[in-house]
């Protein structure tokens, strides 16, 4: 990987699973190593598209986190993360 690698690189995937992430080309090359790591296929998938730059064969396992789900993860975790724009929920901004 070139460039920053970021949190799911470094911790989430080992090394040893790259190659294997790197050759997929279906949703289920995917879907299986993600059950055998215990992560999430979306996370395995966006990491098949860091890799190879082809975000086709899991496309669909990828999600967009919106900020209402992000706002809830921080509840959930009681660990605020830095944002560079404030939240706003209903008419409340946060931030």
């Amino acid at each position: 990987m070139s460039g920053r690698a970021g949190y799911a690189a470094d911790t989430l995937v080992p090394q040893s699973a790259r190659v294997r992430i790197a050759a997929a080309r279906t949703k289920q090359d995917l879907l299986l190593p993600a059950a055998e790591m215990n992560v999430s296929a979306a996370i395995v998938a966006g990491q098949h598209g860091h890799i190879t730059q082809d975000w086709r064969a899991g496309g669909s396992l990828r999600t967009r986190f919106t900020e209402d789900d992000i706002a809830r993860l921080e509840e959930l975790s009681n660990f605020p993360i830095a944002r560079k724009q404030p939240l706003k929920v209903g008419l409340l901004q946060l931030g």
